[in-house]
């Protein structure tokens, strides 16, 4: 028996991403040097953003690695000071990471970019910010002149988009598409990642817990129910298939054939512990029903499910295979460090008993190529790597489009000591998610990605408020008004005043 299901609204939106058709020039065409002064403003003044800042000769010219990953490679006699004149002498070059969407919003940087007037948000996979000074003046670079960036990131994904921040503007200005990287995946397919074995680590994999279930016929007897689930409310695993149907497992007795006659308002699929076992789920206002289903196919729907799944595991088949072939080299250059690690300590102790300084400089030398080897080594490891060549310093970003499946709400901000609202125009409303997925403010609309945790944080009246770490799927929305409360906590006393502080606060 089949039930057609006809639901009678689904208010969903897609973040969709298109092929932009900026004519924005890259970092290499410009003609005149970036002298832009930073006019960012963070969401606490007086918050110390996490740093680090390296020495060099303007003069000679450096290569200055960083300690998470960052490379910046300055030519001799490229810095000028802000009226344009040469600089010599020791300079300091800042760089700052920004690492999570956390970030982003304690610095003040807008995460939505505009194309043709539409507003999209984006998803970064390595932001940093590079200044220069000298006695306390920001310098700039040389008008011809070009510096060369590496930034580390962790998706290696080719659709990853290069952006500059324009902090006068407060937007992003796109330099190149689809940036190459150089991907040296140290993971291995277990999981391990740091202390391991490197005797013992047997290469093997097994790709079946990320295949979707295998399509299976539609049982003739069986209560099957059709329904058009959106998109964004279907599994992921099950979103690559077209015409699903659900079939009640004979476990489940809570069905009821009136319930097929009722107009629900949303209808969604969720997973369980059980593999091919799904929850689907209808809504309507304040109520609610849920069946033990499993996903299923008829006729030439089920020829070409299975055709899918069988292109489906094919992909993850050779994506497995290439985790694999990265996981043995990423070993090897862990085998290859640890014994030029070990080669370290034997130099060391022949600089020591050298018979004279001539033969201690030799030794030198050669231990400098072996600090080279495995500088480059450690780099290597754990790291996506993009470079780039900027005619300026700056904030600049690997970004994509984020497209994510979202919910969508609007904000009823409340003081959760006192339940006052607090959502007048002035209040600084930020709303980011806390495990690197970019959230987008439109209005008073809020939108967050779906599987993901998320905080707020707010400045109001010289007051700091915040809502810790919280999933997104616990939030209540109102089906009626789309709205959602979010209860701030208020800290006590002034602002907070470190980094970590905040962090801490947010429960991240």
């Amino acid at each position: 028996m089949k039930s057609t299901l006809n639901l009678l609204f689904f208010a969903f939106i897609f973040a969709t991403t298109a092929c932009q058709e900026n004519s924005s020039k890259s970092t290499s065409d410009s003609e005149s040097p970036v002298k832009e002064i930073a006019m960012v403003r963070p969401l606490i003044a007086d918050l110390e953003m996490p740093s680090q800042t390296l020495q060099m000769l303007a003069e000679n010219g450096d290569t200055l690695r960083f300690a998470l990953g960052t490379k910046v490679q300055i030519p001799a006699n490229a810095l000028v000071d802000a009226d344009g004149k040469p600089v010599k002498g020791e300079v300091k070059i800042r760089c700052r990471h920004y690492l999570d969407a956390i970030d982003f919003s304690l610095a003040g940087i807008n995460m939505t970019y505009d194309s043709a007037g539409t507003a999209y948000n984006l998803e970064s996979d390595g932001m940093v910010e590079l200044r220069a000074f000298q006695n306390g003046q920001e310098l700039f670079l040389k008008e011809g002149k070009e510096i060369q960036i590496t930034i580390p990131g962790l998706k290696p994904d080719a659709d990853f988009n290069l952006y500059r921040y324009d902090s006068i503007s407060q937007d992003w200005q796109l330099l190149e598409e689809r940036l190459a990287f150089d991907s040296t995946l140290e993971t291995m397919p277990d999981g391990t990642r740091e202390e391991v074995n490197l005797d013992s680590v047997q290469f093997s994999f097994t790709y079946s817990d990320d295949l979707p279930p295998k399509p299976v016929k539609a049982n003739s007897s069986g209560i099957q129910i059709a329904v058009a689930v959106p998109e964004e409310a279907m599994t992921p695993e099950l979103r690559i298939f077209e015409n699903t149907i659900f079939e009640l497992l004979p476990e489940d007795t809570t069905y009821k054939d009136e319930d097929m006659q009722r107009a629900w308002d949303w209808a969604e699929v969720e997973a369980t512990s059980r593999k091919g076992v799904y929850k689907l789920i209808f809504t309507a206002r304040q109520v609610s029903k849920s069946y033990l289903v499993k996903p299923v196919y008829e006729g030439q729907d089920y020829e070409e499910a299975l055709k899918t799944y069988q292109a489906e595991e094919r992909r993850i088949r050779e994506e497995k295979r290439q985790e694999l072939q990265a996981a043995k080299k990423a070993m090897a250059r862990k085998r290859r460090l640890e014994v030029n690690r070990m080669q370290e300590g034997r130099v060391q102790a022949a600089i020591k008993n050298a018979e004279n300084e001539e033969q201690a400089r030799a030794i030198q030398a050669q231990n400098d190529i072996l600090y080279r080897r495995m500088a480059m080594d450690g780099m290597k490891l754990n790291r996506i790597q993009r470079s780039f060549s900027a005619n300026g310093f700056g904030t600049y970003n690997c970004d994509r489009i984020w497209q994510q499946p979202f919910t969508a709400f609007n904000p009823i901000v409340l003081n959760a000591s006192n339940s006052d609202s607090l959502f007048p125009d002035n209040l600084d409303f930020t709303a980011v998610n806390a495990r690197l997925k970019i959230t987008s403010i439109r209005g008073r609309e809020v939108r967050l990605a779906r599987d993901e945790d998320f905080t707020v944080m707010g400045v109001y009246l010289d007051r700091f408020y915040y809502l810790p770490k919280m999933a997104v799927k616990d939030l209540i929305i109102d089906r009626q008004t789309k709205s959602a409360v979010i209860p701030l906590k208020e800290h006590q006393g002034k602002m907070p005043k470190t980094y970590a502080e905040v962090r801490a606060l947010l429960a991240i």
